[in-house]
């Protein structure tokens, strides 16, 4: 059983990700259910049939790879690239069923070809390197939201991690999936899943204490502002204490 506070994690990262969620309608692909009709057609090539799988289906791949990938630009072609072999390719599925399932190993694999390119471990370690945090929680309003943005912590994982704890909390993969995506171990992809909890813990408990701290001062300052009110409104109080005498 998971400890409390890595329950109150997964929580908060099926908030962000599941289906019903309001972050840009985005979903998993695990709740897309696709028509047998649709999938026959995919077979035979039926446009009709392609534009409703991707009406269907892209809203989860492009969720998936902008996660993953952290770069709208680059989901994009990963969800463009897929269609391309859905279409292409469709007619090899033995089972109209296997739609989705095909779909999202499709994905999958375009997301980890991206992520192992040179080009992106540069752009992943300059943004590293660029990352400053706000640490005045009234720069952010001093709103929990915005202090403790799971949506930006997920972000600065990295890739590698974010990718297994997307695939493994949210998809649903197993370890063993993992490992034979990634070209590794079944003990990679726990190491990675572990590592990712341990990030989030660790930046959720700083966000809760900073924003104790932040709410404790409110409280404090509120208090005061209603003491300096009722000694103003107190009859002769203001006005001997304005005038350094002691009140009666």
């Amino acid at each position: 059983m998971r400890p409390p506070l890595e329950q109150t994690i997964l929580l908060r990262v099926a908030t962000i990700f599941l289906p019903g969620a309001s972050i840009q309608g985005m979903a998993s692909f695990s709740d897309i259910q696709l028509d047998a009709g649709i999938a026959r057609g995919l077979k035979r090539g039926d446009a009709k049939a392609q534009t409703v799988a991707y009406r269907v289906l892209s809203p989860a791949v492009m969720g998936m790879a902008v996660r993953i990938l952290q770069d709208h630009g680059q989901a994009q072609e990963v969800l463009q690239d897929t269609f391309v072999e859905l279409i292409e390719h469709a007619h090899t599925l033995k089972e109209p069923a296997s739609v989705i399932g095909w779909v999202r190993r499709v994905a999958v694999n375009h997301c980890l070809m991206r992520l192992r390119s040179p080009w992106h471990q540069r752009r992943t370690t300059t943004a590293d390197d660029a990352y400053s945090e706000p640490t005045d929680p009234q720069a952010t309003g001093g709103r929990n939201d915005d202090l403790w943005d799971l949506e930006h912590a997920l972000a600065e994982l990295p890739a590698d991690t974010r990718m297994v704890l997307w695939l493994h909390d949210v998809e649903g993969y197993t370890h063993q999936e993992i490992a034979a995506l990634a070209g590794k171990t079944t003990s990679y992809s726990k190491s990675q899943l572990a590592r990712g909890y341990q990030k989030l813990s660790s930046r959720y408990s700083e966000s809760q204490s900073d924003q104790s701290g932040f709410e404790g001062k409110t409280r404090k300052q509120e208090s005061q502002s209603k003491e300096r009110a009722a000694t103003a409104s107190a009859p002769g109080k203001a006005d001997a204490t304005e005038a350094g005498l002691p009140a009666r």
